[in-house]
C-alpha cells in the first residue's frame, strides 16, 4: 500500500507497547509510592484509569493520523481532472471530488446526500443514473460504459467513459465507486470527422467519382460506395486482388509503372486503363492518386485517390476521330487521313 503519511501498523504497535510500558510503570510507581495493596479498590481504580488513558491516547493518535491521511488522499483526488464519485443505492452522493463539484456548480460538501437532479434539474437523466448504478450494484459486476451528463453552468452535454465498481461498505451497505473520464472533445472530433466524411461522400457522389485509400503496410484497400458502383467490385477482404484481376492484361504494365513511380519517387499518378467488370462489361477508368502519409523513414504508408468512369468520353472521342478521318458513306479513309 502507498504510505503517504509515513505512518504504518508497525508504528501503531510500537506506540501501543510504549504506552503500555508507561502505563505499567505508572501503576507500579503508584502502588509503591502509596503502599497500595494489589486488588484493593484504589488499586483497581488506578489500573482502570491508567489503561483507559493509554487506550484513549492511542485511539486519538491513530484518529488524527488517519484524518491527516484522508485529507492528503482527498487533496490528491481533488486535483485529478477525472470525475470521481461514490454513491449509495438510492443514487445519492456519498463522496465526490472537486471536478464533479465544478461540473455541477457546487461543492463536495453541499453535494453529499443529494442526487444528480438536485444540480442538473434533469429528472430523466437523474433516474437513468440511479437505475444504472442500482443495476450494477445488484449484479455486483464492474462495468465500463459511455454516458452523458449536463453541465449546470451552460447546459452543455458532456460525454464520459465511466468505470463503475460496486462494493459493500463497513456496514455491509451497497455502494458504488465511479471513475469517469471526460471524452467530450474526442466525441466532438469524431462527430466532426463523420460529418466531413459524409460531406466528402456527397461531393464525390455528385461528381460521380469513387474514393479509394490503400495501406502499403497491410495491403488493405478501403473505398466508398461509388467506387463499388463504378468497378462492380464489392467490398471484401480480397478487394485489391479482385480489382487487379479485372484490369485488362495489356493495361496492367501501365498501372504498375505508374504506381512504382508514385511509391518510389512520389511522381504524379494519373492513368487511364480498361477493366472488365464482373458483369462482363468493359469500361475505361481514369485513376488518380497521391501519397497521403509517410513513415519515419519517408516511405509511403498510405495512398489515396479517386477513379472516374470515362467510357462515354472514350467512345465520343472515337466517334470524333471517325468523323474526322473516315468517309461516313463508304467507311474508307478520307483525304485528311490519307
Amino acid at each position: 500500500m502507498l504510505n503517504i503519511t509515513n505512518f504504518n501498523a508497525r508504528q501503531v504497535y510500537l506506540l501501543a507497547f510504549c504506552f503500555s510500558v508507561l502505563g505499567s510503570a505508572i501503576i507500579a510507581g503508584s502502588h509503591i509510592a502509596w503502599h497500595l495493596t494489589i486488588g484493593s479498590l484504589t488499586s483497581l481504580t488506578i489500573i482502570g484509569v491508567t489503561f483507559t488513558t493509554v487506550i484513549s491516547a492511542i485511539l486519538v493518535f491513530v484518529y488524527y493520523k488517519a484524518k491527516k491521511h484522508a485529507a492528503i488522499i482527498r487533496g490528491i483526488l481533488d486535483e485529478i481532472s477525472d470525475v470521481i464519485v461514490v454513491k449509495d443505492y438510492d443514487g445519492n452522493f456519498v463522496y465526490c471530488n472537486e471536478t464533479v463539484a465544478k461540473l455541477y456548480q457546487s461543492s463536495p460538501e453541499k453535494m453529499l446526500g443529494k442526487d444528480d437532479f438536485a444540480f442538473t434539474g434533469n429528472q430523466e437523466q437523474a433516474d437513468f443514473f440511479r437505475q444504472n448504478v442500482q443495476a450494477i450494484m445488484d449484479s455486483r459486476q464492474t462495468e465500463e460504459i459511455l454516458e452523458s451528463s449536463t453541465d449546470s453552468s451552460n447546459g452543455e452535454t458532456r460525454h464520459f467513459k465511466s468505470i463503475k465498481i460496486p462494493y459493500l461498505d463497513g456496514q455491509s451497505q451497497p455502494k458504488i465507486a465511479v471513475v469517469a473520464k471526460d471524452i467530450t472533445d474526442l466525441v466532438s472530433l469524431k462527430e466532426e470527422a463523420d460529418r466531413n466524411k459524409k460531406r466528402l461522400e456527397h461531393v464525390l457522389d455528385v461528381s460521380e467519382e469513387g474514393l479509394w485509400e490503400w495501406s502499403t503496410q497491410t495491403n488493405q484497400v478501403l473505398h466508398n460506395h461509388r467506387w463499388e458502383i463504378i468497378t462492380g467490385v464489392k467490398k471484401s477482404e480480397n478487394t485489391f486482388s479482385e480489382f487487379e484481376s479485372c484490369i485488362l492484361d495489356e493495361d496492367k504494365p501501365i498501372i504498375h509503372r505508374a504506381l512504382e513511380a508514385l511509391i518510389n519517387h512520389n511522381a504524379p499518378y494519373s492513368v487511364e486503363f480498361r477493366i472488365k467488370r464482373p458483369d462482363g462489361k468493359i469500361i475505361w477508368i481514369w485513376d488518380r492518386g497521391k501519397v497521403a502519409e509517410l513513415d519515419d523513414n519517408g516511405k509511403p504508408i498510405l495512398l489515396v485517390g479517386i477513379v472516374l468512369d470515362i467510357t462515354e468520353q472514350k467512345h465520343n472521342q472515337a466517334k470524333i476521330i471517325n468523323l474526322a478521318y473516315y468517309d461516313q458513306l463508304t467507311g474508307l479513309i478520307n483525304r485528311a487521313q490519307m
